[in-house]
């Protein structure tokens, strides 16, 4: 049970690793493919009673005439528009090991991440086929993926004289070699084509492929392929299952001519792990009728690797007379060791999805060889196989019996496991969606109106957003409309919005961009001067915030006429924060002054500051008062040219203890009651009294009317 739950912590751990690269596998949408048929996996038909749950699992696909009926025609010329998918967002891997237009043949290797165990409805997937102009996306590597624990897979598809290539990351190469035979010949195989090996039934000439590393060097040191270095252990015995299809030409004629499969091993003694073809038994040597042939799995180091053997079927009792050629059947054969401590069944055989047989001890620790491993014969160019062979796997970890009888039921020609539907043509792809408003300049704290969408085609059953919306802002998952009151400001953003629906999706551009309206932070100051008139500068300024920058527009109001000022004359700066007012004359005295702050989303109005110009045309006084229950101190100011007063009373510390400057009414009298500044009586004593008389600057009667 222990080993069980390490497998199954292996399968999920596996299916996350497949499934993180799963998702930067591509973004392909599916509903613009021509057509699609659903794929089926009912892991109880036809007797599969493959009982457990299998993650990330390659399943062969077989297309033929009659389940792709058609669709050789619609689908390019080597499939390269063929994809196989989840949804039509969610494609799986898969590698193309053969594809026959005019025949209307193919095998394709299919990775799919979930396939229940003793379920009618196992997995279901689409297979999408009909677009012109598609690039090709077979990838051995992602469906025999080493983070799966595939450490070497040869389809044997190769021309003859040709290196045999490895589909995984690994990319080992098989060298053909043969001695005082022929290379392994190409043929067609059980999956696409396959390799026939001509060793002979009597002595030790025949071809092989030594397999080397994707630079040329050995395999028996460490390498993936080298097991007995390999981390995958338990308590330091290795892990591992190999597996292929065969199709035995003839059998071996006596007990010594044993023929190799797959080995790291001479054959004999000094093993590290072979599968072979074990010679028959004493027995049935020469018995009419009685030849058989059997399976044998060894690992172990000189003389002492357990076996165990399988008499294959159809061939026992068979009347066919020892080394004669027998019937091209195939079998599925995979070898797995354990690696279990203490048990008897660590080398185990899987023959044609059914257990076969197990080793009758147990195993010490693998002590390396220094063999390449070599598939077709012993590695020391002994033993060789007479007859075909098709996909050959190397895996470091001990595959369960479920994954293997679901490899065999898969890839069997009578395979009942797999469903291919009718041809279908996928709904419409989201089309010609439209916003309302687009873009959308909004402005923080205001409720925006819902920018819905108002015309589309295709089905839409879902509605994403990327990048998230700025906050305060939510977009329907079910209609696609935007909504909300935006509560930060925001650049101008490109966001995708995305219509999904069964056919594909589209994803449509919306801009947005969130100002701030802008905020005054310091207003005009209440009054500026007096200036004399003609003479001297004077400046008004604000603050203010927004997004974007605000624009500044400063207004007059003259003589009760406002007007927009403009750089000329008295002004400049008058469309920045600060107003500058140079030589105003004594008419511009008493304007106002405001400013506008203005952007895309809105107005601020600043507060009103004051303009003075005053000449001071004459000075009254001083006049020293005492004051002692003093009523008013007032003086008639005269007529000719004095437009007002400033006047002001200090102690006799020259102190000003009131001051006020004062506009002339009809009496032209100006006064002062003996108050402070609080407007509380000051102290009985001597204080002086000030008073400068304020013109337009253009008057001289009233120096002349003595005023001094």
């Amino acid at each position: 049970e222990g080993r069980s739950m390490r497998n199954r912590m292996i399968q999920l751990l596996s299916a996350g690793v497949l499934g993180l690269f799963a998702t930067s596998f591509g973004q392909e949408v599916y509903g613009s493919w021509g057509h699609y048929r659903a794929l089926s996996v009912n892991t109880t038909a036809g007797g599969a009673n493959v009982a457990s749950t299998q993650f990330n699992v390659p399943v062969l696909v077989r297309l033929n005439s009659t389940n792709f009926a058609g669709g050789f025609a619609l689908a390019a010329g080597n499939g390269r528009d063929v994809r196989f998918a989840k949804t039509n967002t969610l494609p799986l891997k898969y590698q193309i090991e053969s594809w026959d237009s005019v025949n209307q043949t193919a095998a394709v290797w299919v990775l799919m991440d979930t396939v229940l165990g003793n379920n009618a409805n196992a997995a279901k997937y689409r297979i999408y086929y009909g677009k012109s102009g598609t690039a090709d996306s077979s990838n051995g590597a992602a469906v025999f993926s080493t983070a799966n624990n595939f450490q070497g897979v040869f389809h044997l598809n190769e021309a003859t004289n040709d290196t045999a290539r490895d589909a995984t990351s690994n990319k080992f190469k098989g060298v053909p070699r043969n001695r005082g035979g022929s290379n392994p010949a190409n043929v067609v195989g059980l999956i696409g084509n396959a390799k026939n090996f001509l060793g002979t039934s009597n002595d030790n000439n025949g071809g092989n492929f030594r397999l080397v590393t994707s630079t040329g060097g050995n395999t028996f040191t460490g390498n993936a392929l080298n097991f007995q270095n390999d981390s995958s252990t338990i308590n330091g015995f290795p892990l591992y299952t190999i597996s292929t299809w065969m199709s035995a030409t003839s059998f071996a004629s006596g007990t010594a001519t044993r023929k190799g499969i797959i080995a790291k091993s001479r054959g004999t003694n000094g093993s590290q792990y072979h599968l072979r073809m074990l010679d028959p038994a004493i027995d049935q040597i020469n018995t009419p009728g009685g030849d058989t042939m059997r399976i044998d799995f060894a690992d172990g180091p000189t003389a002492v690797y357990k076996r165990g053997d399988h008499r294959l079927t159809p061939w026992i009792n068979l009347p066919y007379p020892p080394g004669t050629p027998v019937p091209s059947d195939w079998h599925h054969v995979a070898a797995i060791r354990t690696g279990a401590v203490g048990t008897v069944q660590n080398l185990r055989v899987i023959v044609d999805g059914a257990f076969a047989c197990s080793s009758s001890t147990s195993l010490t620790q693998t002590t390396r060889s220094d063999f390449d491993v070599t598939i077709g014969s012993f590695s020391n160019d002994s033993g060789f196989f007479n007859g075909k062979l098709d996909e050959v796997e190397f895996s470091n970890s001990a595959r369960s019996d479920d994954w293997i009888k679901l490899a065999y039921e898969t890839q069997k020609p009578s395979s009942s496991i797999l469903a291919i539907s009718l041809d279908s043509i996928p709904p419409p792809a989201p089309a010609g969606v439209t916003y309302r408003t687009n873009p959308l300049i909004l402005k923080t704290g205001t409720l925006m109106t819902p920018d819905s969408v108002i015309a589309s085609t295709g089905s839409i059953t879902a509605w994403v957003v990327s990048p998230t919306l700025p906050a305060g802002m939510t977009i329907s998952g079910t209609t696609g409309v935007i909504s909300g009151t935006p509560t930060a400001t925001q650049a101008a953003t490109v966001y995708t919005v995305t219509a999904l629906g069964p056919g594909g999706s589209l994803g449509v551009p919306v801009t947005i961009t969130v100002n701030a309206a802008p905020v005054i932070t310091n207003n005009p100051v209440a009054t500026v001067g007096p200036l004399n008139p003609g003479a001297g500068v004077g400046r008004f300024g604000i603050k203010a915030t927004g997004t974007p920058a605000p624009t500044y527009k400063w207004i007059r109001t003259k003589n009760a006429v406002t007007d927009t000022l403009t750089n000329t004359g008295l002004f400049t700066g008058a469309t920045t924060d600060t107003l500058t007012i140079t030589n105003a004359l004594f008419a511009d005295s008493l304007s106002t002054f405001k400013c506008l702050a203005t952007n895309v989303a809105g107005t601020a109005v600043s507060t009103s500051g004051t303009l003075l110009v005053r000449a001071v045309v004459g000075i009254l006084g001083p006049y020293v008062v005492h004051v002692k229950g003093l009523g008013n101190f007032g003086f008639k100011v005269p007529e000719n040219g004095v437009k007002a007063v400033h006047m002001s009373a200090e102690d006799m510390m020259g102190r000003v203890v009131w001051s006020k400057e004062i506009s002339l009414a009809k009496s032209r009298v100006v006064s002062w009651n003996g108050s402070g500044h609080d407007g509380h009586a000051v102290s009985s004593g001597m204080y002086v009294v000030r008073m400068k008389l304020l013109g337009d600057g253009n008057s001289a009667e009233a120096i002349h009317a003595g005023v001094k």
